[in-house]
């Protein structure tokens, strides 16, 4: 039956399997490999991993260049992803490999359709350059620490519809609002992360001029507060994403900030900075203002003081348990209020929090009461910044084990999926499959991108062909699921 799949089927089919599956199907027949390599080839990454073992293995960018009638099918890319750059000598920290930027420039141009480039290492001008000439660009997101000249040869980038800056020297953020008003007509979402020097002099004439924005995402901009964005929000109205830090409470304003105006948001995400000994009462109001929302992110930084064990999570959640697809907060859950969470939440998909170590059980029977709940979620110790090193002291595996899963999967029987920091669990025709990630938003190296994805699509980022499956299975105790 195989060979009666013509290509159409195959195309729809393909993309749906991880990298070792597709591995396997190019091996079937001719046919197949023929169907599976425009999926094969529509990504190409490069992690950090990939740069530890950069000479040993072939990048994929070597690969395209090896094999020129490969090029044709890099029209499908959906996703250049460079997210570490190997140095020139591994033992020290010296320049970028002049192997990889060959390999990564001369593959760059191949790529005539490419949609969407990321590049968090400081060598995206290497790269400037060449995406001027890619006309079906639509997403960027890079660390812009540019000089004067190579910031106005960023404004010659044209039609993007989203824009992530990490890092911004004030050479690009002085060019910025010239630069919007020249994409206006297709920005749809703007992120700006660390941005020391951004001020409202320069933030509002670009918010004014962009009434189409449906994404709005300030995080970590020490001079623009949770205040600002607000008022800035109101200038964009079909916003559905916002997201933004709080530097100070809310309820320390005179007039407490409000969202009532902002009828189409779906998306909320807060990052919080909390100085002292902290509650998220003060916060409530806010997120009560909304209108009914399908997924809330929480990021709670806690460098000093100490948190309030009880952090009213359900009083945050309490307006939108009819909506609510997904629930993001990086500190454990209260055990009550995440049993009120489970029953509460009808539609509730996913759930992105810190599983405790020493309460699985309890954590597992808390998720028995949904129906909806099918993805959880564990951050692990990277929600901590000391949390690594703290693990190591007291010798805690920062992962859960093969038995923890099984709990979970066992207890909370709505569950088909455990994602953690360096796995992912699938229920599969009453086995348990354990799939190791290739690319993986969890990196360490690359944990401010981690947090990054995380409050502004409300969940790690993880793409399906980037995985593959490894050795073990065990049969599930209970029914298959």
């Amino acid at each position: 039956m195989a060979h009666k799949l013509n290509a159409d089927c195959m195309a729809l089919i393909f993309p749906y399997l991880s990298g070792n599956d597709l591995v396997s199907i190019s091996l079937v027949n001719r046919s197949f490999l023929a169907g599976v390599v425009p999926t094969l080839y529509r990504t190409l990454v490069f992690t950090s991993k990939h740069a530890s073992q950069y000479k040993k293995m072939m990048s994929a960018f070597a690969t395209v260049l090896n094999h020129p009638h490969l090029a044709v099918h890099v029209r499908h890319i959906v996703n250049l992803d460079i997210r570490a750059a190997p140095q020139a000598d591994q033992k020290i920290s010296g320049g970028v490999h002049s192997d990889f930027l060959r390999e990564s420039t001369t593959t760059l141009p191949l790529c005539v359709n490419l949609v969407s480039f990321t590049c968090t290492p400081s060598i995206f001008p290497y790269y400037l350059p060449l995406l001027e000439e890619r006309g079906h660009l639509e997403s960027l997101r890079t660390r812009a620490d540019l000089d004067a000249t190579q910031a106005e040869q960023l404004t010659s980038i044209k039609g993007l519809r989203d824009i992530c800056l990490d890092s911004a020297t004030w050479n690009v953020i002085h060019v910025f609002p010239q630069w919007a008003k020249s994409i206006a007509s297709t920005l749809r979402s703007l992120t700006f992360y660390n941005l020391q020097e951004l001020n409202m002099a320069v933030l509002e004439p670009v918010i004014k001029q962009l009434p189409d924005l449906t994404g709005l995402h300030i995080i970590q901009c020490m001079e623009i507060d949770h205040s600002m964005v607000l008022q800035l929000a109101k200038y964009a109205s079909n916003l559905r994403s916002l997201a933004f830090t709080c530097w100070t409470p809310p309820i320390l304003e005179a007039e407490p900030p409000t969202l009532a105006y902002l009828v189409h948001l779906n998306h909320l995400a807060v990052q919080i900075l909390p100085s002292s000994y902290f509650t998220l009462e003060p916060h409530v109001p806010l997120f009560k203002s909304a209108a009914p929302l399908s997924s809330i992110s929480l990021l709670i930084v806690n460098k000093q003081g100490r948190l309030e064990e009880d952090l009213s999570i359900k009083d945050i959640i309490r307006p939108h348990a009819s909506t609510l697809t997904h629930l993001m907060l990086n500190r454990p859950i209260d055990m009550s209020d995440l049993k009120k969470i489970a029953s509460r939440c009808k539609s509730l998909y996913r759930l992105t929090t810190v599983i405790p170590r020493d309460n699985v059980s309890a954590f597992a029977r808390a998720l028995y009461r949904s129906q909806s709940l099918q993805i959880v979620q564990d951050l692990g110790d990277l929600s901590s910044p000391s949390g690594t090193r703290a693990n190591k002291t007291k010798k805690i595996d920062p992962n859960l084990s093969k038995a923890n899963v099984q709990t979970i999967l066992d207890k909370a029987t709505s569950v088909s999926k455990v994602i953690t920091p360096d796995r992912v669990w699938t229920v599969c025709i009453g086995r348990l499959l354990t799939r190791m990630q290739i690319y993986s938003e969890f990196d360490g190296r690359d944990l401010k991108g981690s947090i990054l994805s995380t409050i502004i699509h409300g969940s790690y980022q993880k793409n399906a062909r980037t995985t593959v499956q490894i050795i073990g299975s065990s049969r599930l105790t209970d029914t298959c699921r």
